[in-house]
Parts: structure tokens; C-alpha cells; sequence
């Protein structure tokens, strides 16, 4: 009995000193080349949010093809922001169809440098999703409609 007891106190103490000294540990995280998808100064587009969307509006061609054939939905794309505030890494997340993927891909690829997020008064590297609608205005015509009772959408 002694001799456990004497056991559970040796392991007290181990898990006590283990957990006391904080001194030599850093109070800050170094995030090196870690991604991350939030930060405390987050990433910003030059000339902010609209000018995002006016890029977006400006630089989005709907692909001939694909308005042709009457295909729509979202595509989201997935991207990093460089410390530099430079994309990279630019890929296709949930896709729609190879047309509309290339084009989302073209788009977030041409963006210009953006003012990098911050972690602890360091800019870090930021993931960001993004989805990109494509949609058509009015009614398909009737052979799309026909097509797609046809394949059961």
C-alpha cells in the first residue's frame, strides 16, 4: 500500500512540474508557412470589398460553350494568400463543369496583390474558398429542358 501510494505521489509531482514551469515556453505561436483560414487581421483586396466585385464582375466571362449548352451553377475555388499578399495555390474545390472550373481558375489567378493577414503583428499565409456563381438569366430553351428530363435533373 505504501509503495503505491508513494507511486501516485512521484506521478503528482512529474505532472505538476510538467505543467508549472511555463517560463521557458513561448506565449506566441510561430506559424512559419502554416495556412491558415482565419487571422486576427484578415487579408484585404485593394480598394476593399466592392472593388473585389467589380474586379469579379469586370474579369468573369461566361465561357461561350457553356452558355450554349445552358450551364449553370456555383463553382468554388479554393486559393492562398501569399505572406507577399499573392495568390497561389489557386484549384478548383467543388466544381460545376471543366468550362466553368477553367474560367473560376483564369479569374483568381489574374487577381493583383492584396494587403496580407496578420497573426500577432506577423503577416501570415491565409486559405480562402471562394465561390463563384455562374447563372443565366430567363428560361433554358426547350432542347435544354428536354436534355435534362431526359437525364433525370
Amino acid at each position: 500500500m505504501r509503495s503505491v501510494i508513494t507511486v501516485l505521489a512521484l506521478l503528482l509531482v512529474c505532472v505538476l512540474r510538467a505543467q508549472g514551469d511555463s517560463t521557458t515556453a513561448s506565449p506566441v505561436a510561430s506559424y512559419g508557412d502554416t495556412c491558415l483560414t482565419t487571422c486576427e487581421v484578415m487579408p484585404v483586396y485593394p480598394g476593399g470589398e466592392a472593388a473585389f466585385y467589380a474586379f469579379m464582375k469586370k474579369e468573369l466571362r461566361y465561357p461561350t460553350e457553356a452558355r450554349d449548352e445552358w450551364i449553370e451553377g456555383k463553382v468554388w475555388v479554393t486559393f492562398v494568400l501569399e505572406k507577399d499578399g499573392s495568390v497561389s495555390q489557386v484549384k478548383v474545390f467543388r466544381g460545376v463543369h471543366p468550362l466553368l472550373d477553367a474560367e473560376a481558375v483564369r479569374v483568381v489567378s489574374a487577381m493583383e496583390h492584396w494587403t496580407p493577414g496578420y497573426q500577432f503583428g506577423k503577416p501570415v499565409r491565409v486559405k480562402y474558398n471562394l465561390p463563384i456563381t455562374f447563372t443565366m438569366p430567363g428560361k433554358p430553351p426547350k432542347r435544354i429542358l428536354k436534355r435534362r428530363a431526359e437525364l433525370g435533373w
